[in-house]
């Protein structure tokens, strides 16, 4: 289980306390380290993920992975974009294929642009 830094809430536990990421709670902990992920934005922490998810009607597992929560909101972000390009083509008139990946429909958007 990945563990996470946070600042400490006691005295005596030194510069920072390692806790398991799903016992990390936004209420209590703040987090410390590098919060990034690897495309340079600011990665969001399981509480935020659940909000998303949760306003986007999106069920998942309560003690669902920070990881796993973020798997689910990227599948759904990226099948959003598909749908979104393939409502642009439709609008222009352009047929598709109803399987067509993300690449291929935005390579026939450009191509009509």
């Amino acid at each position: 289980m990945p563990v996470i830094q946070v600042q400490p809430w006691g005295e005596g536990q030194g510069d920072f306390v390692m806790i398991e990421e799903s016992d990390f709670n936004p209420d209590f902990h703040v987090l410390l380290g590098d919060t990034s992920g690897s495309d340079g934005k600011a990665k969001l922490t399981a509480a935020e993920i659940k909000a998303k998810l949760t306003a986007l009607n999106i069920e998942f597992k309560g003690n669902a992975s920070r990881d796993s929560l973020q798997d689910l909101l990227d599948e759904h972000e990226a099948h959003a974009a598909v749908e979104e390009i393939k409502a642009k083509l439709t609008e222009k008139g352009i047929e598709f294929e109803g399987d067509a990946d993300q690449a291929a429909l935005q390579a026939l958007l450009d191509a009509a642009e």
